[in-house]
């Protein structure tokens, strides 16, 4: 038999017992009952039991479908909290919570996506800023997110200490849920979440609450604002570890910082260990450079987990999801820490590549999804529609493990066993492929600027393991550093270029004698130290070159014909060698003219080349005339701003100057230095030319001041850039002194 409600037995007991309560209360009872009375108050009391049983009954029930939310006085006493303490070494991210703070305020309503890579730090500061909050909150709790089973476990435990009764614990987690979104100083930390269909259903309205989710994938913008938690900066990372290990030598603790790339977990784990071996920064970092693998697989006194098993699970997954971003994850490993292109694998030879790569180099979509996947996985610290870059410490825990073959992952895997010299032969070409053009424009030293550091990179790990390269491959990287060098120099750093071509001529000397490839790079060698004011080493090679391409190829070759010019501008910056100059210039303007056509670049440069030495040599009609038709045909196939049109513009206002119109010299000088600023900036080989004619041409018409100012000018331009040699440095010395004592009369 159920229960009797309470509306059903209060009426019944009120009917016998009003009319008695009543007529007592209106002195109503006959004479005969008057010693009765005292009955009257049992009755009331009758009366009311049944009413304060209902209303308990009442409370009851609702308690039973409601949570009551603790007042501030329950709350210091009955706080629902289960956030864990935070380190003790922890490293005050102010900024990171300062900036929490403020996207939560803008994104009221949604969750926050604290993202990074491995390591870096997400629960940590998760943690601090609770803890920060803590006297705020009257429920703080934390969620394993690793599984949508972990997450509904944990909720349900949330709702047990709730008091909230449920049948099973997706019933238990959907109340909290919904009885959240209406209460409010609350905060629910979601702790290494995986995917967003995890915690689809099961992230409460943040309107009064807080919600911080921390993941390694980014891609949960459906569910929250997202902030992305990066490694220490340099100074940060090094004051950490002088910190954690007690050791205050701060210039080793910035190159162990550096070495690690500031990585939160391998700070503490490096820190941790010096304190607890009694070892010292340095010692560390003796022992990094040789131990690298073994010491990340330390782990920390207070970190189960070690750096290189953390990074070796996110790595495995992405191998799980997509084997072509695990593939170009191992590639970029032998890479240099930079940006690396975006296309830098598209229409690459697929006969080096793993299989999956090979998909990718041939489908951008495939590319596409490959790095998608290793975004989700945090395994690039930045990927933007023109760049991909990977942390430096996942780059050499990979290249490591490789090189070693003796990790666990890599015996499941077959491109993982191809030892560190396959991938370093196939990060080479792939390289040669993308190749540094030998372009007369920024965008081709740009591009090298890029290059360069992952050139650098995969050479010096050849050199530090030894590979034997083979021709094909010797000459791809001759061939990569010379294209290098001559862009570098073009692009105004001369100084940084002369290393670079002196490593690619070591390079190509193991080439066989006479092969294209050797001649190509002696080429950019030779007119990258020309350009650095050494014209007798730039003659030592362009002499033998010459020879023997007179002997194997011909005249009527173009190579043979660009050597020549080439040597003819060395030996045109010589007064006994002028005739010789010209006569070479002769020979290669007449076999480009007649192999390439007038409209060629390398016709037009021969011939204003030959305008250059005309002049020299006093012919100044025939080199007037020359300079000024270079210069149309330069315009007419280039534009007036391309940067072969104002080499031929300033050599225009050169032979104008000399002819003796030192009105239109200046005139012509001015727009060709005004262009060049523009173009290539102030402090640009070509820009400094530019202000040394200028100011040439206004001392000779009288304005010693404003020439002497351009001549200085000149001079802090090249301080550090230029070598003390440079024609630029030494044209600039030699006006100041030839115009001084002018300027000091006047």
């Amino acid at each position: 038999m159920g229960r009797r409600q309470p509306w059903i037995v209060t009426p019944l007991i009120a009917v016998a017992l009003l009319p008695v309560a009543t007529n007592v209360a209106a002195n109503s009872l006959p004479d005969a009952w008057r010693p009765f009375l005292w009955i009257a108050w049992p009755c009331a009391a009758l009366l009311a039991l049944p009413l304060v049983w209902a209303e308990a009954r009442t409370r009851r029930h609702r308690a039973m479908r409601n949570i009551d939310v603790p007042t501030p006085s329950q709350a210091r006493s009955q706080r629902v909290w289960n956030v864990p303490t935070q380190g003790r070494h922890f490293s005050n991210r102010t900024s990171e919570l300062a900036a929490i703070g403020d996207l939560m305020m803008r994104g009221v309503g949604r969750a926050l996506l604290l993202h990074g890579m491995a390591g870096v730090g997400k629960t940590e500061t998760a943690i601090a800023f609770a803890l920060r909050k803590r006297s705020e909150l009257e429920i703080g709790w934390w969620i394993d997110s690793a599984t949508r089973v972990t997450v509904i476990a944990a909720l349900a435990r949330l709702a047990e200490q709730l008091g909230i009764p449920s049948a099973n614990d997706l019933e238990a987690a959907q109340a909290v849920v919904n009885r959240l979104g209406e209460a409010e100083r609350w905060l629910l930390i979601f702790d290494n979440a995986e995917e967003p269909a995890d915690l689809d259903g099961l992230v409460p309205m943040a309107t009064t609450g807080t919600v911080l989710i921390t993941s390694r994938n980014p891609r949960f913008e459906r569910l929250a604002e997202q902030m992305m938690v990066e490694p220490f900066d340099h100074e940060h990372a090094a004051r950490f570890l002088t910190n954690r290990s007690g050791d205050r030598d701060v210039a080793t603790a910035r190159v162990l910082a550096g070495e690690l790339g500031g990585l939160p977990l391998a700070l503490e784990q490096a820190g941790a260990y010096c304190s607890d071996a009694g070892v010292d920064l340095d010692g560390y970092l003796d022992r990094y450079s040789s131990r690298k693998v073994a010491l990340l697989q330390e782990g920390a006194a207070t970190q189960h987990v070690s750096v290189d098993t953390t990074l070796r699970i996110s790595v495995a997954r992405a191998r799980r999801l997509n084997h072509a971003a695990a593939d170009l994850l191992q590639l970029m490993a032998f890479l240099a820490p930079a940006d690396v292109p975006r296309d830098l694998l598209v229409g690459a030879p697929t006969a080096d590549l793993p299989t999956p790569l090979a998909q990718a180099s041939g489908d951008i979509l495939v590319l596409d999804r490959a790095v998608a996947v290793l975004r989700q996985t945090s395994l690039l610290t930045a990927a933007t529609p023109v760049s991909l870059r990977v942390h430096q410490l996942v780059a050499d825990l990979l290249r490591s493990h490789l090189e070693r073959r003796s990790s666990r992952i890599s015996r499941m895997v077959p491109t993982l066993r191809w030892p560190g010299q396959r991938w370093l032969r196939c990060a080479l070409r792939v390289l040669g492929h993308y190749g540094a053009p030998d372009g007369r424009d920024p965008k081709s030293w740009a591009r090298a600027a890029v290059l360069q550091p992952h050139v650098l990179t995969v050479l010096g790990h050849v050199e530090r393991l030894r590979v034997a390269l083979g021709q094909a491959d010797t000459g791809v990287a001759a061939g990569l550093l010379g294209d290098i060098a001559i862009n570098v120099s073009r692009g105004g750093a001369v100084s940084d270029a002369v290393p670079l071509a002196e490593r690619a001529l070591a390079l190509a000397r193991a080439l066989d004698e006479g092969s294209p490839e050797r001649v190509r790079v002696t080429n950019k060698v030779a007119q990258v130290l020309h350009g650095a004011g050494r014209p007798a080493e730039a003659e030592s090679l362009y002499v033998p070159m010459l020879e023997l391409l007179e002997r194997t190829r011909g005249w009527d070759d173009a190579l043979t014909a660009e050597i020549a010019n080439n040597l003819a501008g060395v030996y045109m910056e010589q007064e006994d060698h002028l005739e010789q100059s010209l006569s070479l210039m002769d020979a290669a303007l007449t076999t480009w003219t007649r192999v390439l056509g007038t409209s060629d670049l390398r016709t037009l440069i021969a011939m204003q080349n030959k305008a250059r030495n005309l002049r020299r040599l006093g012919r100044n009609d025939e080199a007037l005339t020359l300079a000024r038709e270079a210069y149309n045909l330069q315009v007419a196939l280039n534009g007036e701003d391309h940067l072969d049109a104002l080499v031929c513009l300033n050599n225009l206002a050169e032979s104008t100057r000399v002819a003796g119109d030192l009105v239109e010299s200046e005139r012509l000088h001015a727009r060709a230095l005004a262009a060049r600023e523009r173009l290539l900036g102030p402090a640009s080989p070509p820009t400094m030319i530019s202000r040394n004619n200028l100011a040439r041409v206004r001392a000779l018409r009288g304005d010693l001041f404003a020439a002497g100012a351009m001549y200085r000018q000149v001079l802090a331009d090249a301080e550090g850039r230029l070598p003390a040699d440079h024609p630029c440095v030494t044209n600039a010395k030699n006006g100041i002194a030839q115009f001084s004592s002018g300027a000091n009369t006047a």
